[in-house]
């Protein structure tokens, strides 16, 4: 009995589409539990209007599309629509990763939530492979052999529901955001933070210029010099740190290679986020006994703006 061997094209293409739907699955599920923080992600590229709702709904947009894609190619569901859907997608990814390596800001690309970090030139090269990969099996797809089935289209709504309706039920960015505001807004308990060694950053008592950061930002290195003359200038009446959701390695390398007179400290994500509220890196609060008195976005604040707001804070009181 004569048995036709395996076309060597057609395996190619199924393991180039089943690999990439995986990926795609992955990232859109990673990203779709913890929506509010790939809002902020996306946020920090400063494509979208300065408004978290934009934001919000972009994330869920874009891990439905990724998860819908995933699906269907996993399931060999309408092939040449899926993979020229996946190839858009990449391109677009690609085009927003320059944009946020031409402008700076964006220390996580955000490519799979919380899971992974990715600066966007790793992203960059990642996104390149795919679309390789995605553009063989396009290539190859006319070797494919299509069956219709009702359970592929089934399987891909089935999907598709999932993705439109577990980030929402899980909650969003706005749903926390008065969370987030309240652990932010100056109460006590909410100016220590936590460490990844399991530590704690205090900044109830005295004044102090925080700078949230992350360590692969242009503009955080930028303000290295400005931070360091608000040291030199402030001497004990004002105290300067910078805060870091990155390991101390990477903090350690910050440091010496942009010769920080100030403190750069690690915090855990949720802690920097926390302070972040939903703005962008990097950001600079004055911080008098717990409370933030001030905030300020991009630019290190000049110094005299400091003694004005605390002026008006001492006269308040």
């Amino acid at each position: 009995m004569n048995r036709t061997a395996p076309d060597t094209r057609l395996l190619g293409y199924r393991f180039i589409t089943i690999v990439l739907g995986a990926i795609l699955l992955a990232a859109g599920a990673f990203k779709g539990v913890d929506l509010d923080q790939f809002a902020l992600q996306i946020r920090q590229y400063g494509i979208l209007p300065d408004d978290a709702r934009p934001a919000v709904a972009a994330a869920w947009f874009m891990v439905v599309v990724e998860v819908i894609l995933g699906a269907a190619l996993v399931a060999n569901w309408r092939p040449k629509a899926s993979l020229s859907g996946v190839i858009l997608l990449l391109l677009f990814f690609m085009g927003a990763l320059s944009w946020a390596m031409v402008h700076g800001g964006v220390s996580d690309c955000g490519c799979f939530g919380p899971a992974a970090r990715r600066s966007p030139t790793e992203a960059m090269i990642e996104d390149g492979l795919l679309l390789v990969f995605a553009f063989s099996a396009w290539k190859l797809k006319d070797r494919a052999i299509y069956y219709r089935h009702p359970m592929k289209s089934l399987a891909v709504a089935t999907t598709a529901v999932i993705a439109m309706t577990l980030p929402l039920a899980l909650g969003t960015l706005q749903a926390r955001q008065s969370a987030s505001a309240s652990q932010a807004s100056g109460q006590a308990a909410g100016m220590v933070l936590q460490t990844p060694s399991g530590g704690q950053v205090d900044l109830n008592t005295g004044t102090c210029l925080v700078a949230l950061m992350a360590t692969d930002c242009m503009h955080c290195r930028q303000s290295v010099p400005l931070l360091n003359e608000m040291v030199a200038e402030a001497g004990n009446a004002l105290t300067v740190y910078a805060l870091a959701a990155d390991d101390q390695a990477a903090i350690d390398r910050f440091v010496e290679e942009n010769f920080a007179f100030y403190p750069v400290l690690p915090v855990t994500e949720k802690s920097l986020l926390a302070l972040m509220k939903d703005d962008p890196l990097p950001q600079y609060l004055l911080i008098q006994n717990g409370r933030t008195l001030a905030r300020w976005q991009d630019k290190v604040p000049e110094r005299r703006a400091l003694v004005d707001v605390i002026e008006r804070e001492e006269k308040g009181a």
